[in-house]
């Protein structure tokens, strides 16, 4: 197409919309009932809008404030530390006292579920008892006459008396330091005595690292390792069900999580009994993991778990020759 022809079709199309708007004649103003309807939708749309901004403003603003206040929680804790729980009580039984890092006074301990800082430190009188639970699960027991003081995470500082550890299932290490050296554990069930002259561990499962100066000595299951203030050292045997293990066993906490299989039950009662579990088959095995135990057994000790269970169950429990005891479907 030459120009001279786009001149003429621009004309031609010009004209044409000129004669399309003046038969269309003057446009007519909308009724006001149609103008406010729809000032009314566009308002209504704009008030969304701004709503949904705000809503998202004061979503990113409350976000921020927790994050900030999340921050703030570990910052303190990072630059005081000693405000970190590190053991909360679990049982209390007789006169225990517990002395405040905060305050420095001694005042009685009646209540479970009362935290520990770095620094508070637990005393137990004759006949007394008590069992903590360590930020990392670990299982803690004081004996009677005993005084202990939490310095860290899992670093414990023995005074007086006899402390008992089962870590469990936790693979946690905790150590015990001691007038006379450093006992370490390597995930197991242990105690340590300390008196004037002499510091006595006793394995009931795993092993254990005893410490003192440049000499380093291992105590496996069973056995029983005493250093002297001399520097004297002798060993023993003692058997994971022997009745020394008993003090423990009666400050032993039975799980209350809901819902726990009998199978669940049992492993822990055994555990605390330094007893061997056995199952008869497989099929019993996975029977009792899937049957679920509904009744209270708070309070109970490890001996009446195993009586309530086979009363109630069908399963029954039998020792065994070697100490450890089958499980059986009646």
């Amino acid at each position: 197409m030459s120009d001279q022809d786009r001149d003429i079709r621009k004309v031609l199309d010009d004209d044409t919309l000129a004669r399309i708007i003046k038969a269309a004649g003057p446009r007519r103003t909308p009724p006001a009932e149609a103008y406010n309807a729809v000032f009314e939708a566009s308002h209504a749309a704009w008030q969304t809008k701004l709503t949904a901004s705000r809503r998202q403003r004061w979503r990113y603003a409350l976000a921020a404030s927790v994050a900030a206040a999340v921050c703030a929680v570990l910052f303190l804790q990072f630059v005081n530390p000693d405000q970190t729980t590190l053991a909360t009580m679990q049982l209390v039984r007789g006169d225990v006292a517990l002395f405040s890092s905060d305050s420095g006074n001694w005042t009685p301990l009646r209540e479970r579920g009362t935290p520990l800082k770095k620094g508070d430190r637990v005393r137990t009188a004759g006949s007394a008892g008590v069992a903590l639970q360590l930020a990392s699960g670990v299982s803690l027991r004081l004996s009677e006459n005993s005084e202990l003081e939490v310095d860290a995470d899992e670093v414990l500082n023995l005074i007086a008396g006899t402390a008992y550890i089962d870590s469990g299932g936790t693979n946690r290490s905790v150590q015990f330091t001691t007038p006379l050296g450093i006992v370490r554990d390597i995930g197991t069930q242990f105690e340590v005595r300390i008196t004037d002259a002499d510091l006595r561990v006793r394995v009931r499962s795993g092993l254990v690292e005893i410490q003192q100066n440049n000499l380093i000595e291992t105590a496996s299951a069973e056995q029983q390792f005493e250093l002297s203030r001399n520097g004297r050292i002798s060993r023993s045997e003692i058997s994971a069900q022997n009745g020394e293990w008993a003090w423990a066993e009666a400050l032993a906490v039975v799980p209350d999580a809901e819902d726990l299989s009998i199978a669940t039950y049992l492993s822990w009662a055994a555990n605390e009994l330094g007893r061997p579990l056995v199952f008869e088959s497989d099929s019993t095995k996975l029977s009792a993991e899937f049957e679920s135990w509904y009744g209270n057994l708070s309070g109970l000790s490890p001996k009446e778990i195993f009586d309530v269970i086979e009363a109630g169950s069908v399963f029954e429990i039998a020792p065994q020759a070697d100490g450890g005891l089958l499980v059986s479907r009646k």
